[in-house]
């Protein structure tokens, strides 16, 4: 008999044999002897849960991805994709993000995603020191795109957790000073190599689940790098999408101060006069909240702190209504980061998300599983990475602005090669461009060919054991051939019946 995870063809029953009533009882018998009665409770569960899912996140097309990635398990859904953590066998077992398509045609958006991610740790590891230190703190990168353009895929660096709005009510006050302080050090991190993020709303804002023991503070991350272009070319226009507004934003949330001090998540067009009321109650507010005496920070916000906040703010401001003739080179966030009260309340950098695992900065002999602590520091180091106009090319097509603005992306030719060291050999780390795609990062110990992905489309599709995704509807060849040749004798088993 059929097992029991194995899936009946009772769709097909029905679709057959719904006009015919004798034929609907034969197959009726047939099924309930090869299909139990739990495979039938469990077929008709499958068809009910899955009926919009199926067609949104459809596992069917990863086979692959299920044998290197193990521990499979859903995280959730965007608007474009959903999110799978897994661990990635090859890699010593490291945690890592698999985002899969809803709908086809992504590959080539999610190459130059993966490009943008991996272009902040490029830049990170040119600058190196702190740059380096605070991206590979705050920001993880893509490891890996691939698949088809009817189903394609991006590994990322884990990020695991969930965004700073779902967790923001159940947050002690006392460590709301702490994240905060994390929160200008993830925008430090972007804003200090000289990149824009554009889409800073609640959701790429994320309360990791780890922690460090010595820490209480939860840990925060950005995530989601597919708007990322440099600070010239970022977007100024109000609102979750300029960057900045982050800031004054989560620390009125943070800080549970009155409405008099709330700072809006989508754009909004307010005067001279009513910023500076807002930014009064704002500041009135994180006085009194964020005071050594009430144990709600390790150092209380003094002027240094609030004349660069309000820098910051207007800063905004002004880009949003008055924007420069020459263009945005650069904005305060980084010397808000270096005051003292953010470098007291930001718990110790510790290493994430380092861009070696990544085959970036080097081989790849660290992973996120080993974070290496390294000191905050409080030097008023400026690690920034400037764009000039001269330096920038006039182009129509923004995805070709970017290629033109990022010298580390993945659309170099063969002709540059590293030597990367994955799993104890050295194997030749190359960033080709392919005819038929554009961008394509291949690792001989960490990534899927164009061969494997020929094979792997040819293959029988495998599933991925996870409940919040579709599953297989099993072997069931031989019902259905069954049922085929009672549908074909119709016609005589009615007449029979007649």
């Amino acid at each position: 008999p059929v097992k029991v995870q194995e899936r009946c063809c009772l769709k097909e029953v029905v679709l057959f044999v719904r006009m015919h009533r004798v034929l609907l009882l034969i197959a009726w018998g047939i099924t309930m002897r090869w299909c139990p009665a739990t495979a039938l409770r469990d077929t008709a569960a499958e068809m009910h849960e899955s009926a919009g899912l199926t067609k949104k996140c459809d596992m069917t097309h990863y086979g692959s991805l299920s044998t290197r990635y193990k521990d499979q398990r859903f995280a959730g859904e965007g608007a474009h994709g959903c999110v799978i953590f897994a661990r990635d066998s090859r890699a010593r077992n490291v945690e890592v993000a698999i985002k899969i398509a809803k709908q086809t045609g992504r590959l080539k958006e999610w190459k130059l995603e993966c490009a943008r991610a991996r272009s902040v740790h490029e830049e990170a590891c040119k600058a190196g020191g702190e740059a380096k230190m605070l991206v590979e703190r705050y920001i993880p990168t893509c490891l890996e795109v691939g698949g088809t353009n009817k189903a394609p895929y991006i590994v990322m660096q884990a990020a695991s957790g969930q965004g700073i709005d779902e967790k923001l009510s159940g947050m002690p006050e006392e460590v709301s000073a702490a994240v905060f302080a994390q929160i200008v050090g993830a925008l430090a991190a972007m804003h200090g190599v000289g990149l824009s993020h554009n889409d800073l709303h609640e959701k790429n804002v994320v309360i990791l689940d780890r922690r460090i023991e010595e820490q209480e503070s939860p840990l925060v991350a950005l995530i989601n790098f597919g708007k990322v272009v440099p600070v010239s070319q970022g977007v100024y226009e109000g609102g979750y999408k300029q960057d900045e507004n982050l800031l004054a934003r989560e620390a009125y949330q943070l800080a549970l101060c009155p409405e008099s001090a709330a700072y809006p998540l989508l754009a909004e067009e307010i005067t001279e006069a009513k910023r500076d009321a807002r930014i009064q109650a704002l500041f009135t507010c994180l006085r009194e909240k964020w005071s050594e005496e009430k144990n709600h920070s390790k150092k209380s916000p003094d002027e240094q702190f609030f004349n660069l906040f309000q820098e910051v703010i207007v800063e905004a401001w002004e880009n949003q209504n008055w924007p420069s003739l020459m263009g945005i080179q650069k904005t305060k966030v980084l010397d808000l980061y270096h005051t003292e009260f953010i470098q007291a309340n930001q718990p110790a950098l510790h290493q994430f998300f380092p861009s070696a695992s990544a085959g970036i900065c080097g081989p790849p002999t660290t992973t996120h599983e080993a974070p290496v602590e390294t000191a905050a520091t409080t030097t008023q180091q400026r690690v920034t990475s400037e764009t000039t106009s001269g330096e920038s090319k006039q182009v129509e097509d923004p995805d070709e602005t970017w290629a033109a603005s990022t010298s580390q992306t993945a659309a170099t030719s063969t002709e540059k090669q590293e030597k990367a060291v994955v799993d104890g050999r050295t194997t030749t780390l190359e960033v080709v461009k392919d005819e038929k795609q554009d961008i394509k990062v291949v690792d001989g110990a960490a990534t899927t060919t164009t061969d494997d992905m020929v094979k792997d489309e040819q293959a029988d599709t495998t599933t991925m054991s996870i409940s919040q995704t579709t599953k297989n509807v099993g072997k069931r060849r031989m019902v259905c051939s069954t049922l085929l040749l009672l549908v074909i004798l119709g016609p005589a088993v009615n007449s029979i019946t007649l």
